[in-house]
């Protein structure tokens, strides 16, 4: 092959870009689009607070990059600016006439000279904190499998970065994650007009010995600026500045360990948390205070002014010129309230059955087995039941089901159960209720919180505040622990209240903790079950009252009638007389005739008079309308619609609910012998009647109309004798039968709402306005009516809510252990000051004590390390002379340096530049991390 053709085939094309340069642009144009080359000098000190805090919020935009079959996320970290307060915003410096020349150089040395040692609030990143920049790019590998482990691959992604920022004028540096993302290892450039700023890192397990100090820390930094400086003793344009932190963690509380109220064993025996059977628990199980560290810092001062070395140290934490705190909470977990809530939401999806969870206590429940003893007791026994009728058939002497041996004792026990079914039905107890229900239940007074300041006026629809449903969920909240057996211990309640419901209907004893009336339809669902079997047993009492007055009266009334008949028959006998004679007396006495007489009249109208008769009209005692409950509505409206708009529909439509009307004309009739319809509509539909005309409206004349039918169809039977358009026994036994054939989950679904208005309500009581505004409560308050408005529970919805519930019960409880926790008399006359820095406390991670180590809270704080140390060496109380004042405090867990200095690098003749050493030493880590800049242009 000749050579010439052996070129040609090996020709390069050296004006097609490379993965390399491709790699490069991307960078570019990422920073372009970003608008990064236009940041000033006043937009990075906007993020500085005079008190030493970061402000703004953290966050980022990113860009996919690919490089070398690598996938690479390149973010741009920055702070959100907060609204800018009174004062609080810094001035920005004057800009210099010449900005392209220091276009990044302000931005770097604002940064790495910036009197701020302390960077450890919520939110920073790593790199802020060791480093100081505030805004940065971070060039991370996408897959965490794809970790930067070789130092060729690390500088040749520093050496893109590099050029990237020089082709971009990019003001702000840019980071490398190498090695493991765990091990959080950043290495850094930038790179700009007259000088560039390296990023470095060491990160090593164990610290060498003569790094634990400040004076090897101080070595390090002069022996650093000596290799690269070729005047080593002139490169020191000024002093080195030392800022330091000590970290003391406190572990232990000897003085007084928070925990729940201890519990009593009496009651629900001994569920932690439960300090009346008709209160949720509340707080947490555990102290969810971990630990408290103490941070003693001194703030920039020059080099010789701190002594510390192997023999001797000047950092004790007495002599810091301010101490900040942090509390570090344990792990979240749910607090008693909501984990009751999340326990009774998740037995709500079960599909056993009644039967399949309680056995026998159901298969031999007393209603199938009846002894001769209970036939003979129910003739002489009192109104108001006995527990022989509230607990189980197993503890009753001489039922069947015990006589047979089978074994149908419940997963609750008797005495537990006993002191339950006290509390929901209080007039059983012969000696007395302990636990009587309020005298009456305004339907207002659901949604109010009475026990706080007022926070909102909210509709929950569920059921006025303590009463027997709102017991009832309560109660089922707590016994369906998991202690107390779950969902068998729900369904054995269950299964008890349900039989105290069949033996007060069957005995006609009213049911209490329900509002008198028809169902309330603005409550929950079994709610109204609950009212509709109270209003059924009320009308029972009602009609047999009645009844028994009628026997009685219908007795008198006879023996008079049959004194009246035989003295009329023996006239008959002595006086004849024709019958128009003997008929005329009879009209005078009596205007209408035996089998017309006037009955059910209520009262006279003196407007109205009968239109043929010209009698008074009189208003007849009517039926009341049948009362409903929501889901019979439901029904109701479901049947309406299916009928259609049809002719045919529209008459089926008409005669469903033609029997009340039907009604109210035979009662009307009977009332007024000798009416008409136009004297029925007059009085039951004005608007029907045409005053002017006097006769019926158009709509009433039409041939075939509803209402001419049913008069002509209605009989004169008063109210008392008519078929009951309310039948009690049969809505009642409808009533029994929905509760007795639910599943013991569905039974518990039907509780949500209640239980979830409890749950508001006991999170009201302990609300804390300091610590979360009454907006927030509101919030709740809203979201948890509107969950109770439908008439079938959302489970998902009710267990996002209960999430919200648990997270603000846990923040109450941290809160409440940090008061445990620093409750002391010297706090009497700062009260308000301690509520605020315990607030502050929890919602910032760091916070400084007020008046430094002097002050009232420093005193407690020290008193707190003393007690550790005590209990620690097993020190009796009155041994403080034992335990030096100076040792009161443990050994440091972290030590933290950050060493800064300007410096003439590399030579004396250079532009002094900023240098930076941060310095983070523990038992576990030893890190430094260094930013040191030099000068590109005098060598």
């Amino acid at each position: 092959m000749d050579v010439d053709d052996q070129q040609g085939n090996w020709h390069d094309d050296f004006t097609t870009a490379s993965q390399w340069e491709i790699f490069i642009a991307r960078i570019e144009e990422s920073i372009y689009d970003w608008k990064l080359p236009q940041l000033k000098i006043s937009d990075n000190v906007k993020f500085r607070k005079s008190t030493f805090k970061v402000a703004g919020k953290l966050e980022f935009l990113e860009h996919n990059l690919q490089f070398s079959d690598t996938d690479f996320v390149l973010r741009y970290f920055y702070r959100n600016l907060p609204d800018p307060e009174d004062g609080n915003e810094a001035t920005p410096p004057p800009e210099e006439k010449d900005e392209s020349r220091l276009w990044g150089q302000e931005l770097i040395e604002s940064d790495i000279l910036d009197d701020d040692a302390e960077k450890g609030i919520t939110g920073v990143h790593s790199i802020e904190q060791w480093y100081g920049v505030s805004r940065f790019l971070l060039l991370t590998p996408a897959q965490s499998y794809a970790s930067i482990v070789s130092e060729s691959k690390a500088k040749l992604l520093l050496s893109s970065a590099k050029i990237a920022i020089s082709n971009s004028k990019c003001p702000i540096p840019i980071f490398v994650q190498v090695h493991q993302p765990h091990q959080q290892y950043f290495l850094g450039t930038w790179q700009g007009p007259g000088m560039q700023t390296n990023f470095t890192m060491v990160h090593l397990r164990q610290a060498p010995k003569h790094c634990k100090y400040l004076t090897g820390l101080l070595d390090i930094l002069k022996g650093k600026l000596a290799a690269i400086s070729q005047s080593p003793a002139h490169s020191m344009a000024t002093p080195i500045e030392i800022s330091a932190r000590i970290h003391f963690v406190l572990k232990d509380w000897p003085m007084n360990e928070w925990m729940q109220s201890p519990p009593d064993f009496e009651l629900l025996h001994g569920q932690v948390g439960v300090e009346h059977i008709g209160k949720l628990p509340f707080g947490a199980e555990a102290d969810p205070l971990r630990e408290i560290h103490l941070l003693a810092q001194w703030r920039s001062l020059p080099e010789g002014v701190l002594v510390d070395h192997d023999g001797y140290s000047d950092l004790a934490p007495g002599l810091a010129s301010r101490w900040t705190l942090e509390a570090h909470m344990a792990d979240p977990a749910p607090g008693l309230l909501a984990k009751s809530l999340g326990r009774l939401l998740n037995l709500c999806v079960s599909s056993a059955t009644m039967r399949q969870l309680l056995g026998d206590l159901v298969s031999f429940s007393p209603d199938n087995c009846v002894s001769y003893v209970d036939s003979l007791n129910a003739l002489t026994e009192p109104k108001v039941s006995s527990w022989s009728k509230l607990v189980p058939s197993s503890f009753k002497s001489g039922s069947s089901s015990s006589s047979q041996g089978h074994n149908s004792s419940g997963p609750i026990p008797h005495q537990m159960l006993m002191t339950i079914l006290y509390y929901l039905f209080p007039d059983a107890d012969s000696n007395g209720p302990v636990n009587p229900y309020p005298d009456t239940f305004e339907k207002d007074e659901a949604p109010k919180i009475t026990s706080f300041k007022e926070k909102g006026h909210v509709q929950f629809k569920s059921c006025p505040l303590d009463s027997l449903v709102w017991r009832l969920a309560i109660v089922t909240a707590l016994v369906a622990d998991a202690s107390h057996g779950g969902l068998r211990s729900a369904a054995h309640l269950w299964h008890e209240v349900c039989q105290e419901m069949r033996y007060r209907w069957d005995h006609g004893i009213t049911i209490p903790g329900l509002a008198a009336g028809c169902p309330d339809l603005r409550s929950c669902l079994l709610y109204q079950k609950l009212q509709m079997l109270n209003y059924c047993i009320e009308r029972r009492q009602e009609r047999e009252r009645r009844a028994r007055a009628h026997k009685d009266d219908h007795s008198d009334s006879e023996f008079q009638e049959v004194a009246d008949d035989s003295s009329e028959e023996e006239d008959d006998e002595f006086f004849e007389c024709d019958n128009e004679m003997e008929q005329e007396p009879r009209r005078k006495k009596h205007q209408h005739s035996l089998w017309d007489k006037p009955e059910g009249r209520l009262s006279k109208d003196t407007s109205l008079m009968l239109i043929e008769t010209n009698e008074p009209l009189y208003i007849p005692i009517t039926q009341e309308p049948p009362p409903k409950t929501e889901d019979q509505r439901h029904e109701d409206a479901e049947i309406l619609m299916m009928l259609g708009d049809d002719l045919q529909g529209s008459e089926l439509r008409a005669q469903i609910m033609s029997p009340l009307l039907l009604s109210d004309m035979e009662s009307f009739k009977a009332a007024n012998p000798g009416s008409c319809l136009g004297d029925f509509v007059r009085w039951y539909s004005p608007r029907d009647w045409i005053e002017e005309e006097n006769k019926l409206s158009p709509r009433m004349l039409i041939e075939g109309n509803t209402w001419q039918e049913l008069w002509s169809a209605a009989k004169p039977v008063p109210a008392s004798r008519q078929k009951r358009l309310f039948d009690d026994t049969k809505e009642a036994e409808k009533v029994l039968s929905f509760f007795e054939n639910h599943k013991p989950a569905d039974a518990l679904s039907m509780l949500l709402p209640a239980l979830l208005h409890a749950a508001i309500n006991r999170l009201g009581e302990e609300w804390l306005e300091d610590l979360t505004p009454l907006s927030v409560f509101n919030s709740l308050q809203e979201k948890a009516g509107r969950l109770t408005m439908g008439l079938t529970p959302k489970h998902k919805e009710y267990s996002r809510f209960v999430d919200l519930i648990g997270a603000e019960e846990t923040k109450i409880a941290q809160l409440k252990s940090l008061q445990e926790k620093f409750a002391d008399e010297s706090f009497a006359e700062k009260d308000e000051l301690l509520g605020t820095f315990l607030c502050d406390l929890l919602q910032h991670k760091q916070v400084e004590v007020p008046d430094g180590p002097d002050g009232v809270f420093g005193l407690k704080i020290r008193n707190m390390f003393l007690q550790a140390q005590k209990a620690a060496h097993l020190i009796p109380d009155g041994g403080e002379e034992k335990v030096n004042h100076s040792h009161a405090f443990p050994a440091p867990s972290e030590r933290e340096f950050l060493l800064r200095v300007k410096a003439c690098v590399p030579s004396p003749s250079s532009t002094p530049s900023p240098q930076r050493l941060y310095a983070v030493i523990n038992d576990h880590s030893f890190r430094l991390s260094g930013a040191f800049s030099h000068d590109t242009v005098f060598f």
